[in-house]
């Protein structure tokens, strides 16, 4: 079944139930909080229908459904039990342009009832195509534990403070009603604070439209496995109007900001040249100065070899607010993965984080290779897949020994990790090459992995571990999902 949820207004509108049972009495209940001015069409009515029929509260016509029955109603509810006659009641529905509900029988329905929550104003609908009925009532009322009587009030006071604004000579900006309507206004009324939690709410909407700008925020995603973005983070993207993301951004991230927010894709689209920085800080500002609220989402942290430094100085030059949230830097987070640990006592007390992609417009090394060979136990290179049989041999001349041991690990921390094990005499060669994106940690470190490989055990072996034709062994992938997210 095709089904398109709407909220029907039924006051004072009529609708018709055929049948006098417990079912019907229910679909009478339910008609009766919207609203609608309700006929039952019954030879016998149960004890509560009675009651309502004699308090004038429903309409009772005595007697078996009739063709000619649905003619004049906006809703019938076909609740007999009697197969033949649901179809008749559909059948006459279809033909007169009513729609019709025949309770436990979704082959003459037009239409399912959800399992509701009600709190004041706001109403939870639960449905499942009537599939499972039991399954819709079981998650409204699970619902019903999240959501307390102090959303019925918070519900009426948002209706006031929308009033008020409407009154006013501007609106607020797009996205403004979603964020600023926190747990915190729920907090407020739990604890009997209404007209706090009204004067809140009003300040920030009056604030969102009297600033005229929005904000940024530089949110670092994480090295590719989208559990591990921080909560932080996560929620600047679940409030975002629009999302600026790059390449190694994952999906399941992109997944949870708001299904209205735009996403504009910063990477290298296929078959094209990279977006200029200049033109990213300009989207930033273009989109800020809307008055939205834009998140630029970054692999890694926005402020290690992500240029988030660069788009700040612009936000701030241009006089637009922002935010750094950080995130987990895949140079500290990716050797984790691959069973590496950066510092271990007797082996390394210092590491160093560089760049294997240097800018094309700088007349020498970014790297002083010279100054590093010895200077720190472990090396982490980052995007230098292409450049790390030059950066071996640097190293090597300039006294680091062709024996140090050398780990590369592609697409580290998402399911696709793959780990690649040797020494820089190894990486000595042009062959020994993956492609991006890796990551290169280099030291003595990378000794101690076969002992810490922990994704390569239990539920997370995707592979077996075996030597490739180089002598080095390919570590297992790891399963990741949104599910992580908290």
């Amino acid at each position: 079944m095709g089904q398109y949820p709407v909220v029907l207004e039924l006051a004072g509108r009529p609708c018709v139930v055929i049948g006098g049972g417990l079912v019907a009495e229910r679909k009478v209940e339910g008609l009766l909080a919207a609203g609608a001015a309700v006929t039952v069409i019954a030879p016998r009515l149960t004890r509560r229908l009675r009651a309502l029929a004699g308090d004038g509260r429903i309409r009772h016509v005595a007697r078996a459904y009739a063709p000619g029955d649905v003619e004049g109603y906006q809703l019938a509810f076909a609740a007999t039990g009697e197969g033949d006659v649901n179809a008749a009641v559909a059948r006459e529905g279809r033909e007169r342009g009513v729609l019709v509900n025949a309770a436990d029988d979704p082959a003459h329905c037009d239409f399912t009832l959800p399992a509701v929550l009600r709190r004041g104003a706001l109403v939870v609908a639960v449905a499942t195509g009537g599939a499972s009925p039991a399954l819709a009532a079981a998650v409204r009322d699970e619902l019903g534990r999240c959501l307390g009587p102090e959303y019925a009030e918070l519900a009426d006071v948002a209706a006031e403070v929308r009033r008020a604004v409407r009154r006013g000579p501007t609106r607020p900006p797009a996205g403004a009603w979603r964020r600023a309507l926190t747990p915190d206004l729920v907090a407020l009324l739990a604890q009997g604070r209404r007209e706090e939690a009204k004067a809140r709410l009003l300040s920030r909407l009056t604030a969102a439209t009297d600033m005229g700008v929005g904000k940024v925020f530089l949110v670092g995603a994480g090295p590719g496995d989208p559990g591990l973005i921080t909560v932080q983070g996560l929620a600047a993207l679940r409030q975002a109007d629009v999302v600026v993301y790059d390449r190694l951004v994952s999906p399941a991230l992109l997944a949870q900001a708001p299904t209205a927010a735009r996403r504009i894709f910063a990477g290298r689209p296929t078959g094209h040249r990279p977006r200029p920085q200049a033109e990213i800080n300009a989207i930033l500002i273009a989109h800020a100065r809307c008055g939205r609220r834009v998140v630029r989402l970054k692999g890694g942290d926005p402020f290690v070899f992500g240029r988030g430094g660069e788009e700040a100085e612009a936000l701030a030059r241009a006089g637009i607010p922002f935010e750094v949230v950080p995130g987990v830097t895949s140079a500290v987070a990716v050797p984790a993965c691959a069973g590496i640990p950066l510092t271990y006592r007797g082996l390394s007390s210092s590491f160093a984080v560089v760049t294997g992609h240097e800018a094309h417009d700088k007349d020498g090394p970014a790297v002083d290779w010279a100054a590093l060979a010895t200077a720190v136990d472990t090396l982490v290179v980052l995007m230098g897949a292409r450049s790390l049989p030059r950066i071996a041999r640097a190293l090597v001349r300039h006294g680091r020994a062709p024996d140090t041991p050398v780990a590369l690990i592609r697409w580290g921390t998402t399911e696709a990790q793959t780990t690649v094990i040797g020494t820089l005499a190894d990486t000595l060669d042009p062959t020994v090459e993956l492609e991006p994106p890796v990551v290169a940690v280099i030291g003595s470190v990378v000794s101690i992995r076969e002992r810490l490989r922990w994704l390569d055990e239990g539920t997370n072996r995707e592979t077996e571990c075996r030597p490739s034709h180089h002598g080095r062994d390919v570590g297992g992938a790891r399963r990741v999902g949104i599910e992580r997210l908290p």
